[in-house]
């Protein structure tokens, strides 16, 4: 018995690299990765972003109360500088001071 021979066709080994190329342009076409859908889908896959900007929001907030300025000071002296004349008695304020730290 005489054994088959392969018979090797040019221009079929090209028909087939041809359909394999227009198969794979066609699965690239639907896969096709915008910035929206890469976006969309790194929060669906990576839900310790959320934890992320929870984390930066709340040291945004504390970054802000730390720009607020302290609360003012006051400082009152009395005396009893008024008894002392006649003596009736009562106090005198001798000094008043406010003060406020200014953040620099």
């Amino acid at each position: 018995m005489i054994a088959p021979q392969k018979v090797v066709l040019p221009w079929a080994s090209g028909l087939a690299l041809a359909l394999m190329a227009l198969t794979s342009t066609s699965v690239v076409a639907e896969n096709l990765w915008t910035l929206e859908s890469s976006i969309q889908r790194m929060l669906q896959l990576a839900p310790e972003t959320r934890v992320a900007d929870a984390s930066i929001s709340m040291h945004e907030a504390r970054l802000a109360e730390a720009e607020v300025w302290p609360n003012p000071s006051v400082e009152l002296r009395v005396d009893e500088k008024l008894g002392l004349d006649d003596g009736s008695g009562g106090l005198d304020v001798t000094q008043l001071v406010l003060s406020q730290p200014l953040p620099l």
